[in-house]
Order: C-alpha cells, then sequence, then structure tokens
C-alpha cells in the first residue's frame, strides 16, 4: 500500500447557475479563513458573474464515495454541500484570467488541497498557448504557490476606505463642488468609462465585466455607492 495520501477530485462549476446554489458552502468554508468576514452578499457578488469557473473540493471526497464526478464532470458536483477547498477563475479579458479566493479548510490544511485546486484551474485547453501568470497572494498563500514554481517579484500595498470616510475627511479643501456620490446603477456612461480607465490604471488590466458587476450588483441589484472626487 502506498504511503502517499491520495488526493481528493477536484470538481469545476462553470458560471453562477452551478456556482451559486452552493452560496452557503462558500460562506461555510470562508467562515475559518482570513475571509471569514465574506458572508452571503459578498459571495454572491463574486459568483454572480459570467466570467467566473470555481474548482472545488468536496468535504471527506464524498463525492467520489457516491459515484461523484471526475475532475472535469461536474454533474454531481452538489452531492456533498460541505466543502475543503475552492479557487475561483475569473476570465477578466480575452488575454487575461485571474485567480482568487483559494480557500481550504483549516481542518484539512498541509495536504496539499491548494496544490491541486490551482493546479487544475492553471489547466488550459491549448498545450501551446504561450502563458505569464502573476499571483498576488497573502503570506498564508506564498508557500504554495512557491511549491508552484512562482519567484518573489515584488509587494503589493492596498488601501481601501469607505464613502463616509471620504465624505468625513478634514482635507481642507473638500467640499460640495468636489465631491460626487451616485448609486453604481445610475452612474453615466462617462463616469464608468472614468471607472474602469482608474482601475486599468492600477491593476494593468481592463476589467469591464467585473467593474460592470460591481456598479449594477447581482440580479440587477444595486449594490454599490460610488464617489467621485474632484480636484476642480
Amino acid at each position: 500500500m502506498s504511503s502517499e495520501r491520495e488526493l481528493p477530485t477536484t470538481h469545476r462549476l462553470n458560471g453562477p447557475s452551478e456556482l451559486l446554489p452552493l452560496v452557503s458552502s462558500f460562506v461555510d468554508l470562508s467562515a475559518g479563513t482570513e475571509f471569514q468576514s465574506y458572508k452571503e452578499s459578498q459571495w454572491r457578488f463574486l459568483l454572480s458573474g459570467e466570467d467566473i469557473t470555481g474548482y472545488v473540493i468536496h468535504s471527506h471526497n464524498e463525492g467520489d464515495e457516491k459515484g461523484g464526478s471526475n475532475d472535469d464532470d461536474n454533474d454531481d458536483a452538489g452531492v456533498n454541500p460541505k466543502l475543503d477547498g475552492c479557487v475561483l477563475k475569473v476570465h477578466l479579458d480575452d488575454t487575461t484570467i485571474g485567480f482568487g479566493m483559494v480557500l481550504v479548510r483549516p481542518s484539512t490544511r498541509g495536504r496539499g488541497l491548494a496544490k491541486a485546486l490551482l493546479n487544475k484551474a492553471f489547466e488550459t485547453d491549448n498545450e501551446n498557448e504561450e502563458r505569464h501568470v502573476l499571483a498576488v497572494c497573502s503570506a498564508l498563500g506564498q508557500p504554495v504557490y512557491r511549491k508552484l514554481g512562482f519567484d518573489d517579484v515584488g509587494t503589493v500595498t492596498m488601501l481601501t476606505c469607505s464613502v463616509s470616510d471620504i465624505m468625513q475627511s478634514p482635507w481642507e479643501n473638500l467640499n460640495n463642488e468636489h465631491l460626487a456620490t451616485t448609486d453604481g446603477k445610475d452612474c453615466t456612461s462617462e463616469q464608468i468609462n472614468t471607472l474602469i480607465n482608474h482601475d486599468a490604471a492600477a491593476t494593468g488590466i481592463r476589467r469591464k465585466e467585473r467593474m460592470d458587476l460591481l456598479l449594477r450588483g447581482y440580479a440587477n441589484q444595486s449594490r454599490s455607492t460610488v464617489a467621485f472626487l474632484s480636484s476642480h
């Protein structure tokens, strides 16, 4: 008998029609991780775009024990709603794919689940395709990416604040003439293009579909307030 632990089967879920029915499973999975603040509304936003493909591992691999699917067949992906791991693959544009929410249940870490999920997500239908992958990860995820052959190239610092923080800012030049807020669904085409251009300048990617989903929310319900700050 081999002493090596057999890796569980990964299941591919394509788009919101297959991902959203498991939203409570994703909430449960993230509860014990650095993304424990992500509740149903945040997960619904992540899983509602047509640009998303998910890869999951069922807890205790019950999907296989009950005749579940293989790596590329998701017919029985809902056999066991409890998940031990996941990764989301985002098709940002025609040439750019992003990976995120690489989560593994704390009780099953150290078994190679994250590596198995990422290896499956990295697969491509075109074996001759030349790919350049830039992974942005937390300190917890660095060892996994290093094992997959990634090298450190830099550090990303993310700064965030709420609209209320901006409106309560003590900046001397900030007043109603400089600050405008609007619901995401009410943004004009010019405002949307401005947001897309600023996002592209910061990330190097024109994430039009993601930005559109962020503004209109899932199920066409706006979930965002946009603040435009002008120095003029």
